[in-house]
């Protein structure tokens, strides 16, 4: 069990001591931004999809309407798991401190650990997008060519050959996704939002969203990306994707990116009775996940 004690912090027990340098992290999370927060009182959730009604028949004068059903297509569960670190410090560290006002305190440095890991668990929905070893509820990873629709077609959320993020590949995931389908096979009512973008990738987008002119490129064509505003609410760059080179496109896709809390983040102290040793603790239950795979496109790119 790890301890502070004075031996660690020696050079608080002493005069002499000018500043402390420990971290700066006072930016939100990024993941608030593109997972819908749901209060959750139970150990799991459940989404279904349901696919509704085909396409109208023709119906000849005298015979009778053909009836069709609505059916479940597949779940989604979102398991709840419990989350902690927790901080131990000697009596005597305390005590003997000089500079109580400049030591950071057991409670921030905790929460800090906590939001940056929910931020590393936010982002593993995307950095396993593409991997068979993380199915959503179809059985598919979340970005595939081959999503199942309840009429036992198909549809993809990705591309078959990685590209780069260019205003061609742009163009195209913009006009997937207005051709998206629900589960009965109908068309959807879907519209890009924005980029999501590791730190690589960010300057990239950002021309791609404000060039005047077709970027990359000698021609005086205007850029139809801003010119038609395909994608609404700019980009998203996100430290914590861990692929240089993958990028998304976000939808306004309904039950999309879920973020269930079942315990907000809270801190318990107390005196251990024996050493006097303060002891702080931080723990969380939460759940990360993606319903509707029509909420994002993307693809792993290239180098």
């Amino acid at each position: 069990m790890s301890t502070t004690n004075s031996s660690i912090i020696k050079d608080f027990l002493r005069p002499g001591l000018n500043s402390v340098v420990t971290y700066n992290d006072n930016r939100k999370p990024i993941c608030m931004q593109i997972f819908k927060k749901q209060n959750s009182t139970q150990n799991f959730e459940i989404d279904a999809e349901v696919a509704m009604f085909g396409l109208g028949r023709s119906k000849a004068e005298g015979s009778g309407i053909t009836y069709d059903t609505m059916q479940e297509t597949f779940k989604t569960i979102y398991l709840n798991r419990a989350y902690g670190i927790g901080s131990i410090i000697t009596h005597e560290a305390i005590q003997d401190n000089l500079y109580k006002k400049m030591f950071p305190t057991q409670s921030e440095g905790l929460r800090n650990s906590m939001e940056q890991l929910m931020e590393v668990n936010a982002a593993s929905v995307f950095n396993n997008a593409f991997d068979t070893n993380y199915p959503i509820g179809d059985a598919l990873p979340l970005i595939s060519t081959a999503h199942l629709l309840g009429n036992g077609s198909t549809q993809s959320n990705g591309v078959s050959v990685a590209v780069g993020l260019n205003e061609v590949a742009v163009q195209d995931f913009s006009t997937q996704i207005k051709k998206m389908r629900a589960a009965s096979g109908l068309f959807d009512n879907i519209a890009p939002r924005r980029f999501i973008v590791p730190e690589e990738l960010a300057y990239n987008a950002t021309r791609l969203l404000q060039s005047q002119y077709r970027p990359a490129t000698a021609n005086n064509d205007i850029a139809v990306i801003p010119g038609m505003n395909l994608v609404p609410e700019g980009c998203i760059s996100w430290r914590y994707l861990t692929n240089p080179t993958a990028w998304f496109i976000q939808t306004d896709a309904p039950v999309g990116f879920q973020f269930f809390d079942r315990e907000a983040l809270n801190f318990s102290t107390h005196e251990d009775v024996d050493t006097r040793s303060i002891k702080v603790t931080a723990y969380q239950r939460y759940s990360f996940g993606v319903t509707n795979p029509r909420a994002i496109v993307g693809t792993s790119g290239v180098a």
